[in-house]
């Protein structure tokens, strides 16, 4: 068995399905006959008329995945139900998949957290993208910032340079005329 998310829903359709559909076929499926959100993460089983063959569609983030089994032997036990879908558990899937019909079982009390509903979750999603946003437009402002001071620097150091260059050309030319000036005349000896 593939390892499904504990935290997500999943949905048996319980009206026969052509297996001839694949992703588009699928996901039109959920979205128009069972009334659910393709994209939100949840799993949606199919099984054919002949109730041989199963697919399972799921959407995980980026991508849609389809797994699919046939059997070469038996049925798979689908449930009947006038809503034409029925909510399963991932132990109810497991025993679909593998033939197991529980006729009479008890089930005792246990604790179970609340999910977060797909309404919190894109509330969470639609927060955190325009925290992102926020950071993301903060960063293109700092590196508009950044860009503008190294603009400054450079244009900064060209003048220092050129003034630099400018004094050593006073000095170094003040510095030949003082010499000359500075130099003391010959001395002649009168006797």
């Amino acid at each position: 068995m593939i390892g499904l998310d504990s935290q997500a829903r999943i949905w048996l359709c319980t009206e026969p399905t052509d297996m001839r559909k694949s992703f588009r076929g699928l996901s039109a499926l959920v979205r128009n006959q069972l009334k659910h959100d393709p994209l939100s993460g949840q799993y949606f089983v199919f099984v054919n008329r002949r109730k041989t063959q199963m697919k399972m569609l799921y959407f995980n983030r980026t991508d849609y995945c389809l797994w699919a089994k046939r059997l070469e032997q038996g049925q798979f036990r689908v449930p009947s139900s006038a809503a034409g879908q029925r909510a399963l558990t991932q132990t109810d899937l497991q025993l679909l998949i593998d033939g197991i019909e529980v006729q009479k079982y008890r089930q005792f009390k246990r604790f179970q957290a609340a999910l977060p509903s797909f309404s919190a979750l894109a509330e969470e999603n639609a927060l955190l993208r325009e925290q992102l946003s926020a950071q993301s437009d903060a960063i293109r402002q700092l590196k508009h910032q950044l860009d503008w001071f190294k603009k400054q620097r450079d244009d900064d150091l060209k003048a220092l340079e050129i003034a630099v260059r400018g004094q050593a050309a006073e000095i170094s030319g003040g510095s030949t005329s003082s010499r000359q000036t500075s130099q003391p005349e010959p001395v002649s000896h009168a006797h």
